[in-house]
């Protein structure tokens, strides 16, 4: 078994990978940014001194870096933000978990790294970001690839999970139905829904295999992302109008977003034995169970 530290464990991917690692046997340190819940430990993004305590005391074989900034319109408002939290940070924390013995590095990186004209991609696909984010996605990917260490990119799409902190789009997608508001979401933006207990389980298989380089993770089926938050009400039995479809143009959204993406996961396919990249459909209905145990307490 190994000995695990997740950066960022408090988020949606993060807390996903550490379930999947304490249910495959390894022992876990999880790390918190911002949102810290019992038994993380206080990590900063910008202080190497920290930062090497961290690896120094955890002693990791295998090193998930989930963290980072998410929001696109985030970067696009402070690119030396986006620098620091999204190349900078993962390379230092690359640089120290090597140094204090680390045997394999895996960061997350998406679909926002390509132009959106001509997707799905696969992996020999060419990088052509349109927005802050997508750029500081590439370099972070450039960045930790250049050190030939044994680390793996993961690129993603729209992740979805359980979530303690309640933030993602089907939590909000609830609470508008309880208060008859709309949230509108672009119908022209393709991407795929990404179950984040998959994308752990995924992740943990990964690191046992000792992959390397990059590879697209992420579910099998192409939607624009109003038809997956249609999904979303037809699931939980939401309301229709809970979910309002609109050109991303209306949005007007401060980053730009690729608008024909996706991933083409034929490699993750070939390479995994043990985990189930799920559909859409498939995705939702499991969560709703998920959740629905929550509520009841179970």
């Amino acid at each position: 078994m190994a000995r695990i530290v997740v950066v960022g464990a408090s988020g949606m991917i993060g807390s996903a990978i550490e379930a999947a690692a304490r249910l495959a046997g390894h022992e876990v340190v999880s790390t918190a940014l911002t949102t810290a819940y019992p038994g993380m430990v206080a990590y900063d993004l910008a202080g190497s001194r920290v930062v090497r305590e961290v690896f120094e005391s955890a002693k990791a074989d295998w090193v998930f870096y989930p963290a980072g900034i998410t929001n696109p319109d985030t970067c696009e408002d402070d690119l030396s933000l986006g620098n620091r939290v999204n190349v900078e940070s993962p390379r230092l924390a690359a640089e120290c978990a090597f140094a204090c013995g680390a045997k394999w590095f895996c960061a997350f990186s998406g679909e926002s790294v390509f132009d959106g004209k001509n997707g799905p991609y696969s992996e020999e696909d060419l990088p052509n970001p349109i927005s802050v984010f997508g750029r500081t996605k590439m370099e972070m990917e450039n960045v930790l690839l250049a050190t030939k260490k044994p680390i793996l990119v993961v690129r993603t799409t729209w992740i979805l999970g359980a979530e303690a902190q309640r933030k993602n789009f089907v939590y909000q997608l609830r609470q508008a139905a309880l208060e008859a508001r709309t949230i509108s979401f672009p119908s022209d933006q393709q991407t795929s829904l990404t179950y984040s207990v998959d994308l752990g389980s995924a992740a943990i298989e990964l690191a046992a295999m000792g992959r390397t380089g990059i590879l697209h993770v992420a579910g099998p089926d192409l939607h624009s992302r109003a038809e997956i938050a249609g999904m979303v009400c037809e699931t939980f039995g939401l309301p229709a109008s809970t979910a309002r479809a609109v050109p991303t143009e209306v949005l007007r959204p401060k980053a730009r977003r690729p608008l024909n993406a996706g991933l083409k996961i034929d490699k993750a396919l070939g390479i995994l034995k043990t985990t189930r990249l799920r559909p859409a459909r498939d995705a939702l209905r499991a969560l709703r169970e998920v959740m629905e145990r929550e509520e009841a307490g179970e």
